[in-house]
């Protein structure tokens, strides 16, 4: 089995590849294009592991080594100290630190979910970050009319069916009235 270590960044990859014997075999940097990574494992004895750090961009790297028949492992990066630790620290051994780690089976893994809940979570977060920006849009809005002193109706929702004609027709000063105005179209932009 070739044991594989990637040391995985925005627009490359850095790849390291060790035998039985732990002897490092290949060792690559690599552009984060399926046809780099095929170049780098071409000729690697089958079967073949790989590790991948679970920053920020693992999923397309995991997603395409699983498609190219690697048994893949994400590595938890907090846990994996000796790397972490280390006085020299460059992404070629960062890459042969997990090639070697997953050889003796030293990897810290961390779960990993299946595509379907990976879309939920991603739904999620879009959902919660739509929330909280529309959240700060209307405090933006709110703190605007404060700005200005404008006495708000008394409506249970301002940007509602009973409140929204009052912001449509408000009329601030130049500066005020021009910020109103993007604020209200950017309102109209969030889904309902």
């Amino acid at each position: 089995m070739t044991h594989t270590g990637f040391d995985h960044h925005k627009k490359w990859t850095q790849a390291a590849a060790v035998d039985e014997q732990g002897k490092i075999i290949r060792e690559m940097q690599v552009l984060n294009d399926i046809n780099f990574l095929k170049e780098f494992l071409k000729g690697l004895a089958k079967p073949w592991k790989g590790v991948v750090e679970a920053e920020l961009t693992w999923g397309w790297i995991y997603d395409t080594l699983t498609e190219l028949g690697g048994r893949m492992v994400l590595a938890n990066p907090r846990n994996l100290r000796a790397s972490a630790e280390a006085k020299i620290k460059t992404d070629k051994i960062d890459a042969r630190m997990l090639a070697f780690f997953i050889a003796g089976g030293l990897i810290p893994e961390v779960y990993v979910p299946s595509e379907e809940v990976q879309a939920q979570k991603m739904l999620w977060q879009e959902r919660v970050w739509l929330v909280r920006m529309l959240v700060r849009l209307k405090n933006r809005i709110h703190r605007l009319s404060t700005h200005y002193h404008v006495t708000v109706p008394e409506v249970t929702d301002l940007f509602g069916v009973a409140g929204r004609p009052f912001l449509d027709s408000l009329e601030l000063p130049e500066l005020g009235n021009r910020i109103l105005k993007a604020q209200l179209k950017l309102l109209e932009s969030f889904p309902g």
